[in-house]
């Protein structure tokens, strides 16, 4: 009893957090790639996991593939960040599973363990009266893949809503929309444990063919599904030239001046998640011309040496600045019309 005591007493002025050192597993490499690809900052990933800043950029470091490893570990989350926002199509689990073995989530092992032993702490990280970044915005196909992936390992509602950064609501939403049919209950609330059970009683479902029935797959060009080319990160002029135009058509509105709605469309666009691929698409404009859009959009303090960072620059700055008028960051890079009196 003394012993037990003693021991307490230890681990509570402990100042480590309460699972510093502990191995990672493959549940918690597949919530963090999910925390870190849907916005979650190094701090807030610390107190969820309840492990030190450098283990968070030490596993994020694992999860990158060998050719696009950073130099320093401690800019392993943003290159993380960046690889996954240039790689929209990856599954988490081709990344976790190059460095942990898979565990088999089945009808025999229905009772998943908790992510972590402690419960998370999730008003460490965000205020219950305010809502999710991601609140909102629409569900992506990716997105419907990683959740209905999650699911699968065992994943609560309330880490699905922390690390999709929605609500419970909105991922019990978009459970629902994946459960098929025939098995589809009642109440939207028991959707994430229906369709945990009926992922782990057919455990080689293709989740894709699950995804495809409510949300179309994107087409990815090859193009945008290999890393940028020089054409991605060239001035207007070397887009212009007839090797370019002959590799490549350029987008209908390449060339075209930014206007003021477009530049709100697109802060809004970065804000809730969308890769430099999908807004080229929307936006029918080339990469490039996204990244240089963005970099206008930045704060002066906040500008990147270098302008294929802007995305990732942009995304954390309106995270970190939740409450900024959109409208204020428009119009210092795209003032609206006014009518000078000569």
């Amino acid at each position: 009893m003394t012993e037990h005591n003693a021991t307490s007493g230890s681990e509570e002025s402990s100042p480590f957090p309460p699972r510093h050192g502990a191995p990672w597993d493959y549940q918690e490499f597949l919530a963090l790639a999910i925390g870190i690809k849907y916005g979650l900052t190094a701090t807030q990933l610390a107190k969820v996991f309840q492990r030190t800043s450098a283990s968070i950029n030490g596993a994020a470091k694992r999860l990158i593939p060998t050719a696009a490893q950073p130099k320093k570990y401690t800019q392993a989350l943003e290159v993380l960040v960046r690889y996954l926002q240039e790689h929209s199509e990856t599954e988490l689990n081709a990344l976790v599973q190059a460095i942990c073995q898979a565990p088999i989530m089945s009808k025999d092992t229905i009772a998943s363990q908790d992510l972590v032993t402690q419960p998370l702490p999730l008003t460490n990280v965000e205020e219950s009266k305010t809502s999710p970044a991601r609140h909102g915005a629409p569900w992506l196909y990716m997105e419907f893949f990683d959740l209905a992936n999650a699911i699968k390992y065992g994943l609560t509602l309330p880490q699905l809503s922390l690390f999709f950064q929605r609500t419970c609501g909105s991922i019990n939403g978009a459970a629902m929309r994946l459960i098929p049919s025939a098995i589809k209950p009642e109440n939207y609330s028991d959707a994430v444990e229906v369709l945990a059970h009926y992922l782990r009683d057919n455990e080689e479902f293709d989740l894709h063919s699950l995804v495809q029935v409510i949300c179309s797959k994107p087409i990815i060009p090859k193009s945008d599904a290999s890393p940028p080319t020089r054409a991605s990160q060239s001035t207007p002029d070397d887009l212009h030239s007839e090797e370019t135009k002959k590799s490549r058509p350029l987008p209908a509105r390449h060339g075209a001046r930014w206007e003021y709605l477009e530049f709100l469309e697109l802060a809004n666009g970065v804000k809730y998640g969308l890769t430099a691929t999908q807004l080229a698409k929307v936006f029918h404009r080339t990469p490039g011309s996204i990244n240089g859009a963005v970099l206008r959009l930045i704060p002066s303090a906040e500008k990147p040496e270098n302008h294929s960072h802007a995305l990732d620059v942009l995304a954390r700055y309106l995270r970190d600045n939740k409450d900024i008028d959109l409208h204020a960051l428009v119009k210092i890079a795209c003032p609206t019309s006014v009518t000078k009196k000569e």
